[in-house]
């Protein structure tokens, strides 16, 4: 499992969060590689430990929010960030977007236009 996991899953708390908007709460997020996904915070897999460990599968590709077992997960492909600021911050946004979701926002910004957006 990737080094910095154990701190950013501590850092991940719902006091925090709020710090950033108010009745800011984390959803389900997991990390993930080509191997594993190491899952947090999700209801159908609670036990004593702070993660899961599941086989990866092709539900999870990119940075985003998907709906695992039902229930809205941010995740975040560790091939794509090495440093624990990059994990953090790319967690943070896609957990808000998981916090819309319960929340029942229904407006979300279609992000691939951005990169299509002409920057002159």
């Amino acid at each position: 499992m990737n080094k910095h996991l154990a701190r950013i899953s501590t850092d991940i708390n719902n006091e925090k969060l709020r710090l950033y908007w108010p009745g800011f709460e984390a959803v389900a997020f997991a990390f993930f590689d080509r191997t594993n996904v190491y899952l947090f915070n999700h209801p159908s897999y609670k036990n004593k430990n702070l993660y899961q460990t599941l086989k990866w599968d092709n539900r999870f590709r990119g940075c985003t929010i998907i709906l695992f077992d039902e229930y809205p997960t941010a995740i975040v492909d560790l091939d794509y960030y090495a440093d624990y600021e990059s994990l953090y911050s790319i967690a943070v946004h896609e957990l808000f977007h998981g916090y819309q979701h319960i929340k029942g926002e229904k407006r979300f910004p279609n992000e691939l236009l951005g990169i299509t957006y002409p920057i002159l």
